[in-house]
């Protein structure tokens, strides 16, 4: 059987939304990484699930209309 890991993750944005900044810890081991692109926020996430790699996200724009997918 396998095992399951939470996040915390906090998202703000500007008024016109166009810039985010975050903060994402895991549960599990306490560790926070602050974040401006959600490339770094699913690199954080992928790291700790051990699947460095397998996802990506389309970093285009990495505006809030980015898509995040399983391989390339």
């Amino acid at each position: 059987m396998g095992h399951y890991n939470s996040f915390l993750v906090k998202i703000w944005s500007d008024d016109n939304e166009d810039l985010i900044r975050g903060q994402i810890q895991h549960a599990g081991t306490k560790d926070i990484v602050y974040f401006r692109t959600w490339k770094k926020m699913i690199g954080f996430i992928t790291e700790r699930l051990g699947m460095n790699g397998e996802l990506s996200v389309d970093d285009g724009t990495e505006s809030k209309t980015s898509w995040i997918s399983k391989g390339e």
